[in-house]
């Protein structure tokens, strides 16, 4: 048997949930690489302008 169209809604219900959090979260690491890792000056320039 395939998915059936409610299969398809509580696929759709949970990666609608959990994407949004994973992106936020991986840009905060993202952020956190540059600032501690690279100190390339990346998180001064987003805080304080240029």
């Amino acid at each position: 048997m395939g998915l059936t169209a409610r299969d398809f809604i509580a696929i759709h219900g949970t990666l609608s949930g959990y994407s949004p959090r994973a992106l936020v979260g991986l840009h905060i690491l993202s952020a956190l690489v540059h600032s501690i890792l690279f100190g390339n000056g990346v998180m001064k320039g987003m805080l304080f302008g240029r």
